[in-house]
């Protein structure tokens, strides 16, 4: 019996939505307590408003969301025939919101109640709206329990006194919660007569409908054209089934690319393709692309990676910002999936024209088609797991069910958001057994095996320097057999990224590098906006004069090369350096390694901020 009961428990705890690690955390069984993980997890409450008006939905369960702002979170669902469903997360929430009620939404009332597991309900069922009445220039002598009980059955069906308003009898009034029947006409006055039989007083009825005791203000209303409200967005869990939405003749040359409003394609075609070298990608949740040094930061890597496909995560900003990224690393291809308030957003960036063709996408992965010269097709997917425990499943059977999508060589690179063993973690509370089993499911039922990682072990962090300091691998790229011997020396690297808590994953499909290459000259437009540049240009000319034009063209590329590589080298080389420092040393806990970690971070932040104003 206490096997089953500690077993219960694990499972109730692998559900709960933990937004923060909470140290110290404990759980107490009492002798042989079983814990049903269903009664565990949800408490519904369901409900209806007094308006034949069409709800908007949306906009609703922010607005609620917002007012209750309930502990452990509530998910909305919209039901049939006038019906709303709320799944609290916590017994005393879902109470509460029926205690605290009457609650109403653009000046409609909701009828609601807390019902049982199993229980059939329709919106005829729901008549009964419980709110507090104020009564008043009671008599003294009638203000006992018994008569206070008696005026609030004269109403509806009694439920309690506000015994705290009892000894504040100074106020004038006195507060009783019924709860009454919307069928029937509101009672605002009350005869009391003497046992002699004369009328002794009236009473008056005040309920606490009025627009002063509303919860929330006219700034919470919605109306118009306005932006959609994300006041609710922290107390709302998501979890509801994943939509994989596949479009059909939609390919990377730009026809048919306009077919949902989540999706944007943006191609250049007067680019011409040059030989094949050697396949790279990086996936990075960059915490947001709206920032102009995350921006540059991916810029620099694609720049001295050599990039083909680049997948980024919470971007948490409009396309037309993924757009300017494209534009400035000059790939000729983009696909984005707009985030949902201020959370959320994938973009995936491929560089030559015509190497991706989309098979199916949604809010948590996009996934395409890759053909590249010399080499057979295969399948790259971009997969960004659910942040929050109780809603892994959800991408979970996502990701089985992409399975089944192609039987092309199957990779799969991102934040997952959840690990495969114990070791991949550091510091904190151990991550659930649950949780770390049932991701180990999904990868062998998909097919999928762990490419490793070169170089740090962990790729997300966070307290860096603190008692509380906890690190872990949530980014990772897996494959399937077929890929795996396709590419036989793909290698993927951990590479530090500054303007996030994640690292980006580097995927070379060639394997590490071994030798560099001699530098080529190639021309920056950034040297045209260098005061320098003009003096470059009319020595290197003038002293080449007597020679053809075609040397002194090579004349003056060698003398760019010395001058604007040195310079621009000038951050590049020092950001490489502190790079490899941060990366030596990024895993010390002593306090000699976490002052060095912190002052090379420090100017790392600063060299790349002098960076991103010297060649604005």
């Amino acid at each position: 019996m206490e096997d089953q009961s500690v077993h219960s428990l694990d499972a109730a705890i692998t559900n709960l939505a933990i937004s923060e690690e909470e140290e110290g955390l404990s759980f107490a069984l009492e002798g042989g307590l079983q814990i049903p993980v269903d009664d565990f997890r949800t408490w519904t409450v369901v409900g209806c408003f007094l308006t034949n008006k069409p709800i908007k939905f949306d906009i609703m369960q922010q607005v609620l969301a917002s007012v209750w702002r309930p502990a452990m979170g509530v998910r909305f669902r919209q039901g049939e025939g006038g019906l709303f469903w709320f799944y609290f997360y916590h017994e005393k929430d879902a109470k509460r919101i029926i205690e605290e009620g009457p609650w109403s939404f653009e000046n409609n009332m909701l009828l609601c109640r807390l019902v049982e597991p199993g229980e059939t309900i329709k919106a005829a069922d729901l008549y009964l709206l419980e709110l507090w009445v104020q009564v008043h220039d009671l008599p003294p002598g009638y203000t006992s329990p018994a008569v206070l009980e008696a005026v609030g059955k004269f109403l509806g069906q009694f439920r309690r006194i506000d015994v705290a308003n009892v000894s504040k009898a100074y106020q004038g009034f006195f507060r009783v919660r019924v709860a009454i029947d919307v069928h029937k006409p509101l009672k605002r006055r009350m005869k009391l007569t003497k046992r002699y039989g004369s009328i002794h007083c009236r009473m008056a009825l005040l309920s606490s409908l009025e627009p002063e005791n509303y919860p929330y203000d006219e700034s919470l209303k919605a109306g118009g054209r306005k932006p959609l409200l994300t006041i609710g967005e922290p107390w709302i869990r998501h979890v509801e089934p994943i939509e994989v939405r596949r479009l059909v003749d939609a390919r990377s040359d730009g026809e048919g690319s306009k077919q949902d409003e989540d999706l944007a394609f943006a191609l250049v075609t007067k680019r011409k393709r040059g030989p094949p070298g050697a396949m790279s990608l990086i996936s990075w949740n960059c915490r947001g692309l709206g920032n102009r040094r995350t921006v540059q930061e991916v810029a620099e890597l694609a720049a001295v990676k050599k990039l083909e496909f680049i997948f980024l995560m919470e971007t948490k900003c409009a396309r037309s910002k993924a757009e300017e990224l494209r534009l400035k690393l000059g790939f000729e291809g983009l696909f984005y999936v707009d985030n949902v308030g201020l959370s959320g957003g994938l973009a995936l960036l491929w560089k030559e024209k015509n190497s991706a063709n989309l098979i199916s996408y949604s809010r948590f992965h996009v996934d395409i088609a890759v053909s590249l010269r010399n080499l057979p097709m295969w399948r790259l997917t971009g997969f960004y797991g659910n942040p929050r425990r109780d809603g892994r499943q959800a991408p979970w059977d996502l990701l089985r069910s992409l399975k089944h999508k192609s039987e092309l060589p199957w990779v799969v690179v991102g934040d997952f958001n959840d690990l495969c063993a114990t070791r991949e973690k550091k510091g904190g509370n151990p991550h659930p057994h649950a949780l770390i089993s049932g991701f180990n499911a999904v990868l062998s039922d998909c097919g999928l095996f762990d490419l490793g990682m070169r170089g740090y072990p962990f790729t997300w962090e966070r307290g860096r320097g603190s008692p509380n300091w906890i690190e872990e691998r949530l980014d990772r790229a897996v494959a399937s057999g077929s890929w795996k011997e396709l590419f036989d020396r793909a290698c993927v690297f951990n590479q530090h990224m500054h303007r996030s808590d994640h690292s980006a994953l580097f995927l070379s499909l060639a394997g590490p590098t071994l030798h560099s290459r001699e530098r080529r000259f190639r021309f920056e437009n950034a040297w045209l906006k260098d005061e320098g540049f003009k003096e470059v240009l009319i020595s290197a000319w003038g002293e080449s004069s007597e020679k053809p034009f075609s040397e002194r063209l090579d004349f003056c590329g060698r003398r760019f090369l010395q001058w604007g590589g040195d310079k621009f080298q000038k951050f590049g080389k020092r950001t490489k350096e502190l790079r490899d420092l941060i990366q030596k040393v990024r895993g010390r806990r002593d306090e000699e390694g976490r002052r060095f970690l912190s002052k090379a971070d420090a100017e790392l932040s600063t060299l790349l901020d002098q960076e991103d104003v010297y060649w604005r």
